[in-house]
Order: structure tokens, then sequence, then C-alpha cells
């Protein structure tokens, strides 16, 4: 059950990760920098996201 609800608590955090990293996106497409945020924040953003839940 620990390693179950671990994976619950991994995949809401990745779900508020994903949440907060579109409302950034957005806030940067009203600020004009559409281009740079969006490849910065996708590529640096899944790499971090994806890879801790692959370890456990």
């Amino acid at each position: 059950m620990k390693q179950a609800q671990s994976i619950l608590e991994f995949t809401i955090i990745v779900a508020f990760v994903l949440i907060f990293i579109s409302i950034f996106l957005n806030s940067f497409k009203l600020k004009g920098i559409e281009q740079q945020a969006t490849y910065g924040v996708s590529e640096s953003g899944t790499n971090t996201v994806v890879v801790p839940p692959m370890t456990p």
C-alpha cells in the first residue's frame, strides 16, 4: 500500500506541475515572450517531470 500511496502522490505532484506550467505559459503568451517560454519550459519541464516517476 505504501508503494501505491507514493505513486498517487507522484501523479498528483506531476498534475500540479503541469497545471503550473500551463499557467506560466499562458502568462508568458500574454507578455509576448511566446517562443522562448514554450521551448524552454517544454524541454526542461518534460525532462524533469518524466524522469522521477520512472525511477521507483
